[in-house]
């Protein structure tokens, strides 16, 4: 029997929530809170909760004590009180400490607590389990089913164990069809299911161009005298060029662990650049670098972020189920805070579509959604900041920020943001491929050299990554016309893809006098930012096999996530 015609093992649930990040789970939670004897399944990727979550995250602790209110009592260790927060805006050689007094209320971390997400997953997903919540680990969805009138009713998962000409290997297992009543989407930035969902239903018709950055994190274990826990610094400017958007960040976190990292804005102009060596370069900083002097490397990962903000968000909500988190877009760019939104967005999408199960409906279109989150603590986050993105994509990081915190502090006093409407006015948001320039026009940043103590180059760094990936599945990244590609990327703009990548997964050579595109997915961490800044948006990435075939995070040995894998165990149907 070939691979295709071999029957799918078929569960059914009330609600299907793909992916256990803060949303999916808050998701689970708040339904099993509102509407209890309800059946949810989650399908979770990774092998377990948080093990493609790199830690390090603020947050608002409000939103997590209604979901687990014990958690202060059960594990104190889980948060800890920011207890101090600095911004800086750095140059070449000097960094000047932002007063928190001057900077508008969006940038604030008041009140906000710091910790691992990936640990807080792995705490949130055991109480989830605990409360009756069957978890999927180690499968990603990978299509819907639909029912005769074109609503989605259930998601299919990928197969597993497939050889890399698709033939079926000998521990093939065929993908699973689990079938509900409605289905919570919170696969994150760019996920595939959800990027099928908002094809499919047009659900970006109405709003502006999604945009992103591409997030770098190294965690490292620094001698006691060097950290501070609770302290969140963040900075701006250097080492980035005026005409880049992003920022940096340091967490002080404890067991003398601190993660440093930086969002590169991908709609940068320069296809020189490389954000894996621009995070390289600001540890090199005279006011940072004595932070890892005696210290040591011990975690690295990469992902894109949704930044576009408010006027970016699509319409949530299709017949049969729901965008939550950051597949939806929430993320608070002034504070880099998507995980509280992205927690409340699941607890509300948990409230309305527990009440549609109540009232005996099913696989509709929960419509109060898309008005529900505008006017929740989401859309009273993000709404002030519409217009922060596109001012420091048109005017370049520095004139940016500052024309944005102005305006925000004018429309406290004017009631509008009548300044930021004057600077916008008649211009457009484009995709993140379209700002790239061609490569005649710059020259290459210069960066530090590899000494692999403080600066790495990317093979080490991989390392770190805990990746482990069966080399023998089909391909799950895809290059659509590799000639076209060796013109327009490798030639135009000097194989942007390769510097972008922060991994060595996409490389350029020279064979027979030409370029020839090399994918080496088996270092590929999944960071999804080669789709989104390829200027011919001709490459396409499929979920790869899950579970230990795909494990990415430090979390693995944390505190609250269990050992066992879950594949094989017994589930209701």
């Amino acid at each position: 029997m070939r691979e295709e015609e071999m029957p799918r093992q078929e569960f059914r649930y009330d609600v299907v929530i793909v992916g256990a990040g803060p949303a999916g789970l808050a998701a689970a939670l708040r339904l099993e809170e509102v509407s209890p004897g309800i059946s949810i399944a989650i399908i979770e990727k990774g092998e377990d909760f948080g093990h493609h979550i790199l830690s390090g995250a603020v947050l608002d602790p409000s939103v997590i004590d209604q979901l687990a209110p014990e958690w202060r009592d059960m594990a104190p260790d889980l948060m800890m009180p920011v207890t101090k927060s600095e911004r800086y805006f750095l140059t070449s050689q000097n960094a000047k400490l932002l007063a928190n007094a001057a900077l508008p209320t969006p940038f604030s971390n008041t009140n906000a607590y710091l910790g691992s997400l990936g640990e807080i997953c792995a705490y949130l997903g055991d109480n989830a389990e605990e409360f009756g919540v069957e978890i999927f680990n180690a499968y990603s969805g990978v299509d819907f089913t639909y029912d005769e009138t074109g609503a989605v009713n259930g998601v299919i998962t990928n197969d597993i164990g497939a050889r890399s000409d698709g033939s079926a290997g000998p521990d093939f297992e065929r993908g699973i069809h689990i079938s509900a009543k409605y289905v919570l989407l919170g696969d994150g930035a760019n996920g595939p299911l959800s990027q099928k969902a908002i094809t499919r239903f047009d659900l970006n018709k109405n709003c502006a161009p999604q945009t992103y950055g591409l997030g770098l994190k190294e965690i490292w274990k620094v001698p006691q005298e060097k950290t501070r826990p609770g302290l969140v610094q963040n900075y701006t400017g250097w080492p980035l060029d005026k005409k880049t958007g992003g920022n940096g960040f340091i967490y002080h976190m404890d067991d003398n662990e601190v993660t440093v990292g930086l969002i590169v804005h991908l709609n940068y102009k320069n296809p020189f650049l490389d954000p894996f060596q621009e995070l390289q370069k600001l540890k090199t900083h005279r006011r940072i670098k004595p932070i890892f002097e005696g210290a040591k490397s011990i975690a690295y990962g990469a992902r894109i972020i949704s930044l576009g903000g408010y006027d970016s968000v699509p319409k949530l909500t299709f017949p049969g189920g729901a965008l939550i988190g950051d597949s939806a877009g929430f993320v608070n760019v002034a504070s880099n805070g998507g995980i509280n939104n992205a927690l409340i967005s699941g607890m509300l999408a948990a409230e309305h579509i527990g009440r549609a199960i109540s009232d005996g409906r099913q696989n509709d279109e929960v419509k109060q959604l898309n008005q529900a989150w505008k006017t929740s603590p989401i859309g009273q986050s993000l709404r002030p900041l519409t217009r922060l993105k596109p001012l420091v994509s048109m005017y370049g990081a520095k004139a940016g920020l500052v024309l944005g915190g102005f305006d925000l502090w004018l429309s406290k006093i004017l009631g509008t943001q009548i300044l930021s409407k004057l600077l916008l006015r008649g211009k457009v948001v484009l995709p993140d491929h379209q700002g790239l320039e061609l490569a005649d026009k710059h020259t290459a940043p210069t960066y530090p050299d590899i000494d692999n103590v403080l600066v790495f180059d990317k093979t080490t760094s991989l390392a770190l990554t805990n990746i482990e990936q069966r080399a023998d599945q089909p391909s799950f990244l895809q290059i659509h016309n590799p000639r076209q590609q060796a013109k327009t990327e490798g030639q135009t703009h000097y194989g942007v893809l390769a510097q972008l990548c922060p991994s060595t997964a996409i490389k350029w050579r020279q064979r027979r006098g030409a370029m020839e595109y090399n994918i080496d997915q088996s270092v590929c961490i999944h960071c999804g930012a080669c789709v989104l800044k390829d200027p011919d948006q001709k490459i396409k990435f499929t979920p790869p096999e899950g579970g230990l075939a795909q494990t990415i995070s430090i979390c693995k040995d944390c505190l609250y996530a269990k050992k066992q894998t879950r594949r094989g165990r017994t589930k209701n149907q």
